[in-house]
């Protein structure tokens, strides 16, 4: 079987480190899903998504969605 090997690399999930202010961040995009999509509509998991991180980046600098409210 012929599979494709891409020679672009793959993006690594977790904190980048160009951010400055990884928790203000964390808090203005919250602050953004939840403008658009409201606390219920909202999970760590879309924020994480919206991010380009993962969950794991989230609670290393918060324990819960409520912390972000």
């Amino acid at each position: 079987m012929d599979t494709e090997v891409s020679d672009t690399p793959r993006r690594r999930m977790g904190r980048p480190p160009t951010i400055e202010d990884p928790r203000a961040y964390i808090f203005r995009v919250s602050a953004r899903l939840f403008s658009d999509n409201g606390v219920q509509g909202s999970s760590l998991a879309r924020l994480a998504a919206a991010m380009g991180m993962s969950k794991a980046f989230i609670y290393h600098y918060v324990s819960s969605k409520e912390q972000l409210i």
